[in-house]
């Protein structure tokens, strides 16, 4: 989808974040954008409500080319409550720069595309990682979704069921984790999303991650997985 990563034919921009840090830091926001049509016309309830400045998000009016609005663009291990350690969300290596101020200026410049026109609604969502939100609305836009694998799997099943989702969806949908886009189905009420979230997880389950998956705590929040 085009507009998700050059703001063609669009109306509204949305920063999420992206990055975790040793110490539960979440940084480095990255823009993601859309067409405040199409967001109203598949969820409406909720979507309208985001767009006019519920649900906490950070809604400002401006160029949709300018940078990350506003200076809070890091949020503490207090602020950013909701990232599981199983999120989408990336955990930075042992090898990470520790400023993460100047690896944020550095991600900006980067995805921010060049020449962008125009003006619109920009959101900073604190909640939901970019790859779960721009997965989000990819499906929105074509009615396709590309799900990571589970964390718990041991590394050498690695592959084989993203080059089968990959296959299906297109070289260039964005991948999420399914506990990510089921919690966040969950919170939209985007019914077959959630389900399509919940035949993921269940496919992915062996001897080898049963019981770590019974005992995490997102088994625990949701009684239907």
């Amino acid at each position: 989808m085009l507009s998700l990563d050059t703001g063609a034919f669009i109306d509204t921009k949305f920063y999420t974040f992206s990055r975790r840090t040793k110490d539960g830091n979440i940084y480095a926001p990255r823009p993601i954008f859309a067409s405040s049509w199409v967001l109203e016309q598949t969820v409406p309830q909720y979507m309208k409500n985001l767009l006019s400045g519920d649900y906490g998000g950070n809604l400002t009016e401006g160029p949709l080319g300018a940078s990350f609005p506003g200076e809070q663009d890091i949020l503490n291990a207090v602020d950013s409550t909701g990232y599981d350690s199983d999120s989408d969300i990336e955990d930075d290596d042992d090898t990470a720069e520790s400023d993460c101020g100047s690896k944020l200026i550095k991600r900006e410049v980067q995805d921010e595309p060049a020449g962008q026109q125009g003006t619109g609604k920009i959101i900073v969502l604190r909640n939901f990682a970019y790859p779960t939100w721009k997965s989000l609305i990819y499906y929105l836009y074509s009615g396709k979704i590309t799900f990571a694998r589970l964390r718990s799997l041991n590394s050498q099943n690695a592959g084989s069921e993203d080059a089968g989702a990959q296959a299906s969806t297109g070289p260039r949908a964005p991948t999420c984790s399914p506990k990510s886009m089921y919690k966040l189905a969950d919170e939209l009420d985007i019914k077959g999303l959630k389900e399509l979230a919940k035949k993921n997880i269940e496919s992915q389950l062996s001897a080898e991650n049963i019981l770590t998956e019974l005992m995490s705590s997102f088994t625990s929040r949701y009684d239907e997985i």
